[in-house]
């Protein structure tokens, strides 16, 4: 008997101290913290898609939040892509952070150059609305590229050397696959 009641009040203390407290949330107050205020991304060159880039933002609160939205400033026109815990989208609705939690969120671009009037190309990551309104830049260099290849015989498979302007140079060509 003594066991059989040992064993009640062990489960009872885990089944009280099992109880999760923090599945209700608070709107966001716009106290985020983020571990860059700016993302810059390397040069960019026509049609070449960007490495990915990371931003962590921090709830660093007692209390679970909800951001009720999380969208880049120019929206859909947005060269940038986004992903929010591997989500990807360019606009987010009610996104819960736990208390002293934090969420990665990934950029990536792909610019054309004649698209685009200045080559430094900037937007931003808006979080939250009114006056818990946050944000966090994002600024690229974008530039034209001529990209030479050099030929290859059909036949032998041997790469040839790069020619410019059809004059064959001493240069020798590489071929990627």
């Amino acid at each position: 008997m003594r066991y059989f009641v040992t064993v009640i009040l062990c489960l009872l203390l885990f089944s009280v101290s099992s109880c999760r407290k923090d599945f209700s949330t608070i709107p966001s107050f716009g106290k985020l913290t983020f571990s860059k205020d700016t993302v810059f991304l390397d040069t960019v060159f026509t049609n070449i898609g960007s490495s990915t880039y990371n931003l962590k933002v921090y709830n660093t609160s007692s209390s679970a939040i909800t951001i009720p939205s999380i969208h880049l400033e120019n929206g859909n026109a947005s060269n940038y892509r986004i992903s929010v815990d591997g989500i990807p989208a360019k606009t987010f609705q009610n996104i819960d952070i736990l208390a002293k939690d934090s969420l990665y969120i990934f950029v990536e671009t792909t610019i054309d150059y004649v698209s685009v009037t200045n080559p430094i190309y900037t937007d931003k990551i808006i979080f939250d609305t009114g006056n818990n309104q946050q944000d966090v830049d994002l600024v690229t260099l974008v530039q034209d590229a001529t990209f030479i290849y050099p030929g290859r015989n059909a036949i032998s498979m041997k790469i040839d050397s790069l020619s410019l302007d059809g004059k064959p140079t001493t240069i020798k060509g590489r071929f990627f696959n």
